[in-house]
């Protein structure tokens, strides 16, 4: 299970919003259908859907679309991501 939550990330493709492809920084928070990523002393709210996420250091790509629900949720069914 791949967990984003304080890992270090570039936004590789937001389909709702262009303009932060390429953003980097910290994943901050999960809810159900946002991610929370500070980078800069600023917090961006992005939405899951339509959005891929490369973590630095492994440079491992995820399809935020797959992490359907809440973090606490897929941990306790022990789904993928």
């Amino acid at each position: 299970m791949i967990r984003v939550l304080g890992s270090e990330v570039t936004i590789i493709k937001c389909a709702s919003s262009p303009l932060m492809v390429g953003l980097r920084g910290t994943v901050a928070l999960e809810s159900m259908r946002m991610l929370t990523i500070v980078s800069s002393g600023s917090r961006s709210m992005i939405p899951k859907k339509g959005t891929v996420l490369q973590i630095r250091g492994t440079n491992e790509l995820v399809i935020a679309d797959e992490m359907k629900g809440r973090l606490e949720e897929r941990i306790a069914k022990g789904a993928e991501l």
